[in-house]
This record gives C-alpha cells, structure tokens and sequence, in this order.
C-alpha cells in the first residue's frame, strides 16, 4: 500500500511540475511580448515564431496534465482497492483473533468449573465419610 501512495505522490508532483512549466512559459512569453514591443523591428518576427512555438508548447503541457489527472485518478482507485482489501484481511483477522479468544475463554472457565465441581464432590465426600 506503500508502494501505491508513493506512486500517487509521485505522479502528482509530475503533475506538478508540468504546472509550474505552463506558468514559466506564461511568465516567459510576457516578458519576449514586453522585450518585442519595446524593439520592434528587431523583435516583431521572432516573438511571432516565439508565441507561435510557446502556443504548442503550453497545449502540449495542458493535455498532459489532462492526461496526468487520468493516470492520477486510476492510481487512486487503485490506493483505495488495496485499502478496502486490508481493511477487509484486518477485519477477518480482528474476527479470528476475538473468536480464538472466546474459546480460550470457554475452556478456562470449563476447567475451573471442573475444578470447582471436584472441590465440592471433596468437601461433600468429607463431611459424610
């Protein structure tokens, strides 16, 4: 179950990560906008190219999140399976364990009920002898 929450972790913080990519590219794109508008005959062209690329990117980056949620959501289905398996095996092993413990608890208390039934057949067997 380890395994799988590390799993979750870590496909979240990838999911993360492409995040952090789509604001870096966001940042980036407004300041070469700012660089091309305050030059604009050296930057007019390039910043086209450079929004057009930054464009693709940022699509690619934002289907991959939409991807990520996906492997994301399968992964926690997942986590929750293998917990509703151990909380299944630790119920049937808390009922076993209670169960074990009843039992032993049947036959102490016909031991000493033995032990007390002999007691008085004694005691009994004493005063009339």
């Amino acid at each position: 179950m380890d395994e799988k929450r590390r799993k979750v972790a870590e496909l979240q913080s990838l999911q993360d990560e492409l995040r952090q990519q789509i604001k870096r590219l966001d940042e980036k794109v407004v300041a070469e906008k700012k660089s091309a508008a305050e030059h604009p005959t050296e930057g007019g062209l390039s910043f086209a190219n450079f929004a057009k690329v930054a464009r693709e990117r940022r699509e690619n980056l934002v289907n991959s999140i939409a991807q990520m949620e996906q492997v994301i959501l399968m992964a926690r289905e997942e986590l929750a399976e293998a917990f509703r398996e151990l909380k299944k095996y630790e119920t049937v092993q808390s009922n076993r364990e209670r169960r074990d413990r009843e039992e032993a608890n049947r036959r102490e208390q016909a031991v000493l009920d033995e032990i007390g039934l002999n007691m008085h057949r004694t005691r009994k067997a004493s005063k009339l002898g």
